[in-house]
C-alpha cells in the first residue's frame, strides 16, 4: 500500500498531496534568483560570493568543451559546473 490517501500512486504532478509545497519552493527559488541578479547588477556589495565567480568560470570552461579545472582556483566537484550552466542562459 502506498502513502497516498486513496491508496493509489498519483499519475500527475498536480494530483500529489505535496503540490503546494513544490509550487511554493519553485516560486521561492525564482524570487531568490531574481533578487541575486538584481543585487549583483545594481549594488556595490554583491549578493554572490567570490566562490560563485570561480564556479561560473569553471562552467564557462565546460561550455567550451574544456575541464573546469582550467580555472586555476577551481577546487570543487565538476558536477557543480553542470548545475551552474543555466546561469549562462539567464544572464
Amino acid at each position: 500500500m502506498s502513502g497516498h490517501p486513496t491508496g493509489l500512486v498519483p499519475k500527475f504532478f498536480w494530483e500529489s498531496p505535496n503540490t503546494v509545497v513544490y509550487l511554493i519552493s519553485l516560486i521561492l527559488h525564482g524570487v531568490l534568483l531574481a533578487v541575486g541578479v538584481y543585487v549583483d547588477g545594481n549594488f556595490e556589495s554583491k549578493y554572490s560570493d567570490v566562490d560563485y565567480q570561480v564556479y561560473l568560470d569553471g562552467a564557462f570552461h565546460v561550455l567550451q568543451g574544456d575541464s573546469p579545472f582550467r580555472r586555476h582556483t577551481f577546487r570543487y566537484t565538476p558536477l557543480l559546473t553542470y548545475m551552474i550552466l543555466p546561469s549562462f542562459w539567464l544572464n
